[in-house]
């Protein structure tokens, strides 16, 4: 049954997005980066829930002759970038196939998107199909410590989510569709690491988000 979810996600959902520059330096694992310096020149990138472009603006300063393409549930094009000429594809992941040939991508990168599938076995099966043998996928989701913290971190806070993950649940999802897990951890921010007291002290929420870490995160190989 379908869900019709393309009308969950109006494009004013994405505009909070918009000049949102994801600290992949310091949060992403260490061994994404090893991957995308030996990437070669044209490699094919796919953002799974693109947004406002914001993981191609980050992505761009440490690569600027790779290939971009975008997936929204919402219509964002006229959001991205301009200058990175992104290739921009409305879809439904929980309902309709990746456009795009079989084994067509080096890197597929998806955050804070399987947390609102009814139908995730489905997308990750997408996701192997068209990744390139050795290609990676990087997934990120809020783990369920969500659920239990208040405010605005609390899981349930966002009308569009479905459901949340634990390290088992991810795991899982990942390696039933034929990709091999090579990283699993908390994300955690490595620079506000260093100032572990300050955050404590001085800003607690800050603190349980990137220390604490309440997002989990995977790198997996086909």
């Amino acid at each position: 049954m379908k869900n019709n979810n393309k009308n969950r996600f109006p494009k004013k959902y994405h505009e909070n997005y918009v000049g949102v520059i994801p600290d992949i330096e310091n949060t992403y694992p260490k061994e994404f980066f090893e991957y995308i310096k030996k990437l070669p020149k044209g490699a094919k990138i796919l953002d799974i829930g693109c947004a406002a472009g914001g993981f191609f603006v980050a992505l761009s300063k440490i690569r600027n002759d790779l290939e971009f393409y975008g997936i929204d549930i919402a219509d964002v094009e006229e959001l991205l970038p301009k200058d990175l000429n992104i290739k921009f594809y409305r879809v439904n992941v929980d309902e309709e196939p990746l456009p795009f040939p079989d084994d067509y991508f080096d890197l597929v990168h998806t955050q804070q998107v399987f947390e609102h599938l009814y139908y995730p076995q489905r997308a990750m099966s997408e996701i192997k199909r068209v990744l390139k043998k050795d290609g990676l996928l990087y997934i990120g989701v809020p783990s369920t410590l969500r659920i239990f913290l208040p405010g605005n971190l609390n899981f349930w806070q966002d009308y569009t989510h479905v459901r949340p993950f634990n390290r088992a649940s991810l795991r899982r999802l990942i390696e039933e569709n034929g990709l091999k897990v090579i990283k699993l951890s908390r994300m955690r921010n490595r620079k506000s690491v260093k100032i572990f007291w300050y955050l404590i002290f001085v800003d607690f929420w800050t603190f349980v988000h990137n220390v604490i870490g309440v997002n989990l995160q995977a790198l997996a190989k086909k």
